[in-house]
């Protein structure tokens, strides 16, 4: 499973990709830690993606070079990515012998010169239904798409998975995204950490490692690391266990600026 959390800071003028590290195969467990937001500065964008981890670095190789601006990948994204995705599964096919599986959700961010704003659409790459969601759930979201490939536009928050069940326990009070830039990425971590420890099926691996965030403006891009879980291991299947969210928010308070008011004469 990966966590992933999409941000559209209008006023700051930015937009903003949150995913933790952990990739996991069925037969292994846990393989590796790696970052799976990939930035290109050219556009200025970035790549995130949820699902067959080896192919995520090549497919980025592939659009970078497809595209000279983000506008223009958002043009063509449609008919570039099964390309890309076509490119690198026959080498595969012919060295390794079998077919590399190609099911994803590929999330695009950046900033639009032509619209002057910060954008971010999702992708899936075929009708495979997400782990933990019904058919019906998952036709029903206005991200789902019309068909595989086309681009949907995100809206100002997304992220996925949705800890529907810890809404409650962990007080959450949504995204400030009008803030400071401690209280966004405060507001960041709280929803990794909802994330890694809401209730998961039991076929998923776990959300964990270490968390990135990746922000796209007009100017460039930034990425750093936001979270870190140094427990977590190369192996099974994490077990995160439960979470204390009263000793969360003691070790973790949520910043505050304090606001001078002026005093009419």
């Amino acid at each position: 499973m990966t966590a992933i959390i999409v941000a559209k800071r209008r006023r700051a003028g930015s937009v903003s990709v949150v995913a933790d590290a952990a990739q996991y195969q069925a037969a292994h467990g846990i393989i590796s830690f790696a970052d799976k937001v990939y930035s290109i500065p050219h556009w200025p964008g970035a790549i995130a993606a949820a699902g067959v981890s080896c192919l995520h670095a090549m497919i980025v190789w592939s659009l970078a070079q497809d595209f000279a601006t983000f506008d223009d990948a958002v043009a063509g994204m449609a008919e570039a990515l099964p390309r890309a995705i076509s490119l690198w599964q026959k080498p595969t096919e012919i060295v390794a012998g079998y077919r590399l599986p190609t099911t994803m959700l590929v999330i695009f961010a950046g900033f639009s010169s032509a619209r002057g704003q910060p954008e971010a659409y999702v992708a899936r790459t075929d009708d495979t239904i997400p782990p933990g969601e019904t058919r019906e759930e998952a036709e029903g979201s206005k991200y789902w798409g019309e068909r595989p490939f086309a681009l949907t536009p995100l809206g100002d928050v997304t992220m996925t998975p949705v800890p529907h069940d810890l809404i409650v326990p962990a007080r959450f009070e949504g995204v400030d995204l009008d803030g400071t830039e401690d209280e966004f990425t405060w507001s960041m971590r709280k929803v990794l950490q909802m994330q890694r420890h809401m209730l998961l099926p039991p076929e998923i691996g776990g959300i964990g490692g270490f968390a990135t965030l990746t922000t796209v403006s007009a100017d460039g891009i930034s990425q750093r690391v936001i979270e870190r879980w140094p427990e977590d291991k190369i192996g099974p299947k994490l077990e995160v266990g439960t979470i204390d969210w009263d000793r969360w928010h003691r070790e973790n308070p949520k910043p505050y600026v304090v606001k001078q008011l002026r005093l009419r004469r």
